[in-house]
């Protein structure tokens, strides 16, 4: 569906809202289907966010508690009023927040979220994957280029040390099969790969 629609979102520089719930984050019990397809919807919202910022496309997402529409009616739980909900999630797109929680019960979690340990790695994982792209000349995104892109992250092989974290800049990363990009930080590992980017 991305891909359908990709040359208008990125001629418009639109945005897509990926619509998920809480349920991304930490299972539901006894409904482990429901909370996987979530999940997985979610990190596909990460990928899809990463790929396409080079082309101005801004990928939320939004994570909601149960609210009041057919899937939650029968169920005595608390839930929001979907309308309060919608308002929420246009109110948080024009003002470009990436993972959106948009009534009471989400937003108690939302801060623990934004400055989490999970968040700041996506951030890095984000910066580091821009940084791969712009120097491997591919524009982010479906289609070919991403191939050559992730060929590239691939060779890169980057495995982390006892007590480290990422470097505070994505220039320390480089390819294993490129010689053209600078060496590995010494913080990093590479490993040689017999086949070319």
């Amino acid at each position: 569906m991305t891909e359908a629609f990709l040359p208008q979102l990125t001629r418009s520089r639109g945005a897509i809202v990926n619509n998920l719930s809480l349920n991304s984050l930490a299972q539901l019990p006894g409904l482990a289907a429901y909370s996987v397809s979530k999940a997985a919807a979610f990190s596909l919202t990460q990928s899809l966010r990463t790929s396409l910022a080079g082309r101005g496309v801004r990928v939320h997402v939004v994570l909601t508690s149960p609210t009041g529409t057919d899937m939650v009616h029968g169920f005595d739980i608390p839930n929001a009023a979907p309308e309060s909900v919608a308002r929420a999630i246009f109110d948080a797109v024009d003002h470009g927040e990436e993972d959106i929680f948009p009534d009471p019960l989400s937003q108690s979690l939302a801060d623990g979220w934004r400055n989490g340990a999970v968040k700041a790695f996506e951030r890095q994982l984000s910066e580091i994957a821009s940084a791969l792209d712009s120097r491997a000349g591919v524009l982010p995104g479906p289609g070919p280029g991403v191939r050559t892109a992730a060929a590239h992250r691939r060779a890169a092989a980057v495995r982390l040390g006892p007590a480290t974290s990422f470097p505070s800049s994505p220039s320390s990363l480089s390819c294993s099969s490129c010689s053209s990009w600078p060496r590995v930080s010494p913080r990093f590992q590479t490993m040689k790969r017999s086949t070319k980017c």
